[in-house]
Parts: structure tokens; C-alpha cells; sequence
């Protein structure tokens, strides 16, 4: 799993293969949900909804704009954050376009990505591109 701070995780790790079809982010929300849910405390309500529309709209990308057969989800839980990780084989790093106001070409999702992120970094690896995203988690209370 590629990490902005290496080692510093503190909840359980999350890392999920899924096929790159048209029900991918469906399943993706689904286990981002159940894998925030766990954790101690739970990441709920904004905070978790915000989580969620980060990894649709990373795997959303992956099957609308890559050229890939498959993708990996990787989530890791922080004390101040969120970590997560879209890898994927197309080296081609997400760009911004102008929003499709007609809804058919999109151009509104990496904007929105970026805009909720603590931080969004997109690294090169041998296989393709891991899009590695931290999300604010609230403080315990």
C-alpha cells in the first residue's frame, strides 16, 4: 500500500480487488461503509459520507476513463484521517475538465475529490497509477 506518512496507520487496513465494470463503485461504497463502521470510533455521519463519495468517485473514474480490467481499493485508518488508495494499470493521472452541464461527459468528480481532501497525491508505480487521497477523520467525542 502506498502511504503520505509511511507506518503511521492505527486501525485495521482494508485492501479489495474489484473488477472495473459498471456496479464497481456501488460495491465500493458499500465496503467503505461497513470498513468506516468498524472502526474504533466508528467514522460517522459528514465525515463518513464525505469518505464514501471520495472512493466512489475514485473508482467511478477508474471504470469511465482507464483503460484497466480491475482496480484496488485500500483504506487505513488514522487518528486524524482516512487514507485512501485507488490503484489502477492506466499510468494516465486524473485531470480536471470543464463539467459537462448535460451530465454525459462528467468533469465534476477530481474537482470534488480534491476540494474535500486533506491532501491528494497521485504516484506512478510499475502497474499503472495509485491515486492516494487523506480524508479528515473527526476527533473521538
Amino acid at each position: 500500500m502506498i502511504r503520505h506518512r509511511p507506518g503511521t496507520g492505527v486501525g485495521p487496513s482494508r485492501q479489495t480487488v474489484l473488477d472495473s465494470d459498471p456496479e464497481t463503485p456501488v460495491r465500493a461504497r458499500r465496503l467503505c461503509r461497513r470498513y468506516l463502521r468498524q472502526l474504533v470510533p466508528p467514522v460517522e455521519g459528514r465525515a463518513a459520507d464525505d469518505v464514501e463519495l471520495v472512493v466512489s468517485e475514485l473508482v467511478t473514474n477508474v471504470v469511465r476513463h482507464a483503460r484497466s480490467a480491475t482496480c484496488v481499493v485500500s483504506l487505513d485508518a488514522r487518528p486524524d484521517a482516512v487514507e485512501v488508495t485507488v490503484l489502477d494499470s492506466d499510468p494516465t493521472p486524473p485531470c480536471s475538465r470543464v463539467p459537462d452541464l448535460s451530465g454525459q461527459a462528467g468533469g465534476f468528480g477530481w474537482p470534488m475529490v480534491r476540494r474535500l481532501a486533506k491532501r491528494v497525491t497521485v504516484v506512478p508505480v510499475p502497474s499503472g497509477k495509485a491515486v492516494c487521497v487523506l480524508m479528515p477523520r473527526p476527533a473521538a467525542g
